[in-house]
């Protein structure tokens, strides 16, 4: 889901921009996700007696933060309806669990439905709500989605650089070291980078892994296993060369983002009707 804070100068008191609504004529939906001047907010009321305040019983709260602009909020549900003390309402906001409460999530002698809400203070002016990929399960494998591509950033130039400084500058981007192939050269300096792969300010993911060809200066070349010059003289020297540079390289992991948009799974109450398998309506809503 995504939501849009009304324009500057405007008075925003409240709003409601999705809900499981109750049957019933009065009171607040059994969940709600409320729009205060403080951030948004997860409600869920539910039991004997219906809830009109969050000073009534059977209202439970738990924040979600503050509204930021221009960004998708991933919502995933998990959740048992009841009247009863033996439901639950589990909440995750882009994979990080925000609420986590056991209790009434019905009214007794009433039922719920699912309402891509638009409730707001009268403002004079259109604000939208934007809701895509709603899906529902009876398993969280029912509604997960699949990976988004990660981030990417650019690869740093470290051509010329000594191979430790190219190697810092690589992880510190959010890159990792590759393959370092040894090459002779009579106009690098032995230790720096003769080139690059990829190039440098390709983008690539957060996490790949750059390769390396570095200098053993002129007239040397390791042949691929770290040979000594036959010209005699500076051999030893880059036999310890090549001994740091192993010892510098540096690996990581590759970093995967997974991105949910909004997502239920449900548990059926003993003795209800079977698990329903997996719903989802892809085309973009607009309220």
């Amino acid at each position: 889901q995504s939501y849009v804070i009304p324009p500057a100068g405007s008075v925003w008191n409240w709003g409601v921009v999705f809900d499981f609504h109750h049957t019933g004529p009065t009171g607040q939906p059994n969940f709600q996700i409320a729009s205060l001047p403080t951030g948004l907010e997860f409600w869920v009321s539910g039991g004997p007696t219906v809830v009109n305040r969050p000073t009534d019983p059977g209202f439970h709260r738990a924040a979600i933060g503050p509204v930021t602009k221009n960004v998708w909020y991933d919502f995933m549900y998990h959740v048992k309806w009841s009247s009863g003390s033996d439901g639950f309402f589990k909440a995750w906001l882009n994979g990080q669990q925000l609420m986590n409460y056991s209790g009434a999530t019905l009214y007794v002698g009433e039922s719920c439905y699912l309402k891509l809400a638009n409730y707001h203070t009268p403002l004079g002016v259109p604000i939208p709500v934007i809701h895509s990929r709603v899906v529902r399960g009876a398993t969280q494998a029912d509604v997960q989605l699949p990976s988004s591509p990660g981030p990417t950033v650019a690869v740093p130039n470290v051509v010329g650089q000594m191979q430790t400084a190219a190697t810092s500058a690589l992880t510190g981007a959010g890159l990792t070291l590759g393959t370092v192939t040894m090459q002779s050269s009579s106009t690098v300096a032995a230790g720096s980078v003769i080139s690059e792969s990829p190039s440098a300010g390709t983008r690539v993911a957060s996490g790949s892994a750059v390769n390396l060809v570095v200098s053993t200066g002129g007239g040397t070349s390791s042949g691929g296993g770290g040979g000594t010059s036959s010209g005699g003289g500076g051999g030893g020297a880059f036999d310890s060369f090549t001994l740091a540079a192993l010892l510098s390289s540096l690996i990581g992991g590759l970093w995967r983002a997974r991105k949910i948009r909004t997502a239920l799974y449900r548990t059926p109450e003993p003795g209800g009707p079977g698990a329903r398998s997996a719903q989802q309506r892809d085309p973009l809503i607009r309220r």
